[in-house]
């Protein structure tokens, strides 16, 4: 799946602040891509370039980015 500006929860193995993310993206009907950073290590050094150091982190672009469980935000991403 990936979304039209490419919103992409980063995860690493399964959490609740995951879990509740993708909900919450289910739920605006926006469509996103999942990326599991345990086995993508390009992945993991592009989420800690961002300055991240925990998960889920939610990619709009490349230039908005934000981590953290925060499904009051989601609907803003419409």
């Amino acid at each position: 799946m990936r979304a039209a500006r490419d919103d992409h929860p980063l995860r690493q193995t399964p959490l609740r602040q995951f879990d509740a993310t993708n909900r919450a993206l289910d739920q605006a009907g926006i469509r996103y891509g999942v990326i599991d950073l345990t086995g993508e290590a390009k992945a993991m050094d592009y989420v800690q370039s961002l300055g991240y150091r925990q998960v889920p982190v939610v990619v709009i672009e490349e230039c908005r980015h934000r981590a953290g469980s925060q499904p009051g935000k989601i609907a803003t991403l419409r």
